[in-house]
């Protein structure tokens, strides 16, 4: 679970674990009369309510006020690298995936042997996992912070840079291996048409 703390300047900080909340709590950052909730869209609570979360002053804790529903919600967080295209999540989908706690896009290796099965032309077949790939490349990085497992956004990012990386490569690599794929068959075509020899025209005799 992931924890926003209402600052001193009114805005909230986070998400962050609980116990990210308790080294705060160690270091000072953090006051039992400080609101605290679960998620965008729970009410706030006094931290010194937590059940879990432990302050050396229990006497001030007496005082705090019940819970407390704010009067409104910030909006959610707005970071230009939440809507970069991820080259990680387009390159390898289900795996990424699977890191990322998205197991439902392990989905599309059956979708992609059902089309196979149903007779489905491989170009269009090939046209709609691309199409695919792609949309999940946009809502990578959203994914990624969603999944909750990381404590800032730049951890994040540092992560989604690694397989960015790797992507790269990995479809740098392929390209390649295709190019030298399709450049051997041309050449064996090539080569088996030289083998045979001109085609032989036949001409018909007419008067014979």
């Amino acid at each position: 679970m992931k924890y926003w703390v209402k600052e001193s300047s009114g805005e909230w900080t986070g998400p962050v674990s609980l116990e990210t909340l308790q080294s705060w709590i160690d270091t000072g950052q953090l006051q039992p009369y400080m609101l605290i909730r679960e998620g965008e869209d729970a009410s706030a609570n006094a931290a010194g309510l937590h059940p879990v979360l432990t302050f050396p002053d229990r006497e001030l804790i007496e005082e705090l006020p019940p819970v407390i529903a704010p009067e409104h919600r910030d909006p959610p967080i707005r970071d230009e690298r939440l809507r970069r295209f991820s080259w990680g999540a387009f390159a390898f989908t289900w795996l990424w995936g699977l890191w990322h706690r998205k197991p439902g896009l392990l989905l599309i290796i059956p979708f992609g042997w059902t089309m196979r099965l149903a007779g489905t032309p491989p170009i269009v077949a090939s046209s709609i996992l691309l199409v695919i790939d792609v949309w999940i490349g946009t809502q990578g990085n959203q994914w990624a912070w969603e999944s909750e497992r990381f404590e800032t956004i730049d951890e994040m990012a540092a992560c989604e840079d690694i397989w960015h990386r790797t992507a790269m490569w990995f479809l740098g690599v392929t390209t390649i291996l295709m190019c030298l794929l399709f450049g051997w068959i041309l050449d064996t075509i090539s080569n088996h048409s030289r083998a045979m020899g001109p085609p032989e025209i036949m001409f018909s005799n007419p008067r014979k």
